[in-house]
């Protein structure tokens, strides 16, 4: 999955797959996780957010399946 930069101080790198609503975050220690069942809207609110690690813990961490890939 391709993943891009974003400016976050947790997060690295962010991919998403819209069909499979597949999030994947490559986290500043190297770690990469996949969170599925994670909507556009969802993935568009984290891009959008002026602090997506806040986001992201609120919103998307312990709220959908997830597995470590990495």
């Amino acid at each position: 999955m391709l993943r891009l930069p974003i400016n976050c101080r947790i997060i690295a790198t962010v991919g998403y797959q819209s069909g499979d609503e597949l999030l994947e975050l490559e986290f500043n220690n190297g770690q990469v996780y996949q969170y599925e069942g994670v909507s556009v809207e969802v993935y568009r609110a984290m891009m959008g957010s002026p602090k997506p690690g806040d986001y992201y813990r609120e919103h998307i961490r312990y709220h959908f399946p997830y597995r470590r890939i990495r």
